[in-house]
């Protein structure tokens, strides 16, 4: 075996006798994607010396080596083919049946070799994930998960004309990075920096519904075309410096644009039909959570802002505004053959009593009832008619005679003429004074039926007098028997 040999260099001093060399890359793979990788250099030989002071000088230089980077430099003839730092793994020292020579064994990685990685990530997989990874940043494992949900939690909520609606799909995922890295590395202190700038990079585009998601995930092509967005993401990051890995997990909503998507909705109706007046009613009750709106990085959740409590206003002023939109549902039939009264005339939806409460987690929890009213009557408008009536009776004079204990009355044949007043008045029992004209109808109707149903019409009219207030309506009518 040649003593001399300058093909295998290790701290610029040349390895004698010269050593059998294995090399191999070992690749690190995230799926069928190579994301990076080293070369493994094995060396077998043997350590000779003169004497044994010598050979254990020797074999201290060559165990010195563990452990350590080291410049190592291997040559073909006039080609080189490695020249970079290379991290000693271990060195293994085995006796053997010469005097004063041993074998030994040693394992070397090289990461970087000619001032470049050895094993450059497939240009497949950064297209396909749309990043870039740093010139002296080595990964060892990139992984990266979305999951799209839907089930009957996440639909819509109907509320008598509307469409309040809840989430309407769940996107949940994660991506861990982790980077290869020994202490031959000259970027340490920065690895988890560079690796957080990754993932927030690739979170944006995610958390944005960003249009080259679809590249790598196609079945989201519906969902990245801009009229959807994700919100109320919920986030996690997890990173842990001794393995030099990053982990990022989120799930948020996915939704578009219809009424009101920034909330989750829950309405259960109790519709009441009363047999006996036919009029009907139904009560909403129910709760709002209010989402947060979207965000773009890794870990901002605006837990600093009031999103999910303005969302949740929004909704609910929306829901207690939809008079206007309620439609009401009559005539019933219950079980068995019996049939629900007909709705009375003049009769009005609307709404007779609400209550709600919040808190700041965002959610409004809510309480509306809706009646029909009949509007010419109680509970409508308050409407009154009173008749007064003095009868005919036989004149007379009194006469005041001095000393006399009592009056002297003069009695005549002739009678008084019959004399009636007839008021009608009504109030508004809401403050909608919208509805003064109704009330006035209502009063006005009921007075000329009282009237004429009582033969008034027929009497000679005295005096009529008419009073409008915001809120109220009176009339009165003085009639005399001719």
């Amino acid at each position: 075996m040649p003593i001399d040999n300058t093909f295998l260099l290790i701290n610029n001093t040349p390895i004698r006798p010269a050593p059998s060399i294995k090399m191999e890359y070992s690749n690190f793979m995230s799926g069928e994607y190579i994301v990076g990788g080293v070369l493994k250099i094995n060396l077998e030989g043997q350590i000779i010396g003169s004497s044994l002071n010598d050979l254990n000088n020797k074999i201290k230089n060559i165990v010195n080596y563990s452990g350590k980077c080291q410049t190592i430099k291997i040559s073909c003839g006039n080609t080189k083919l490695v020249d970079g730092i290379g991290f000693i793994n271990n060195v293994n020292i085995r006796p053997s049946d010469q005097p004063f020579m041993v074998s030994y064994s040693m394992d070397v990685e090289v990461a970087i070799n000619f001032g470049n990685k050895v094993v450059v990530p497939d240009e497949r997989f950064l297209a396909l994930y749309g990043i870039t990874i740093p010139s002296n940043l080595i990964l060892s494992s990139y992984d990266e998960s979305l999951a799209l949900s839907g089930d009957e939690s996440l639909a819509n909520t109907g509320f008598y004309g509307q469409t309040f609606t809840k989430a309407s799909l769940k996107l949940s995922g994660s991506i861990s990075i982790q980077s290869y890295n020994h202490m031959c590395s000259n970027n340490t202190d920065t690895i988890l920096d560079q690796i957080y700038t990754m993932i927030n990079t690739r979170a944006q585009k995610i958390l944005s519904l960003d249009s080259t998601l679809i590249q790598s995930y196609p079945l989201l092509q519906n969902y990245c075309n801009g009229s959807w967005q994700g919100i109320h993401d919920t986030k996690s990051l997890s990173i842990n410096k001794l393995e030099h890995k990053v982990e990022w997990k989120f799930d948020l909503y996915i939704v578009t644009s219809e009424c009101h998507p920034k909330g989750i909705v829950d309405v259960n109706i109790t519709e009441a039909t009363d047999q006996m007046t036919g009029l009907s009613s139904f009560t909403a009750k129910g709760s709002i959570k209010g989402l947060n709106n979207k965000t773009s990085s890794v870990i901002d959740h605006r837990i600093d802002t009031n999103d999910k409590l303005t969302n949740a206003r929004s909704i609910y002023n929306d829901m207690a505004a939809s008079g206007p939109y309620v439609g009401g549902a009559y005539g019933y039939k219950i079980l068995g053959c019996f049939e629900a009264a007909n709705l009375p005339p003049n009769a009005c939806y609307q709404r007779t009593s609400s209550q709600s409460s919040q808190n700041n987690n965002g959610q409004i929890d809510f309480n509306f009832t809706y009646s029909d009213i009949e509007s010419c009557k109680l509970s409508g408008n308050s409407i009154e008619i009173s008749i007064e009536e003095e009868y005919p009776t036989r004149k007379y004079v009194e006469h005041i005679i001095p000393g006399r204990g009592q009056a002297l009355v003069q009695l005549s044949n002739s009678v008084s003429a019959y004399k009636v007043t007839i008021t009608g008045s009504g109030k508004l029992n809401s403050c909608d004074n919208s509805q003064i004209g109704t009330l006035v109808d209502c009063v006005y109707g009921q007075f000329l039926q009282t009237i004429n149903s009582r033969g008034f019409n027929q009497y000679l009219l005295t005096k009529e007098e008419i009073s409008l207030g915001k809120y109220s309506y009176r009339i009165t009518r003085s009639y005399i028997g001719c």
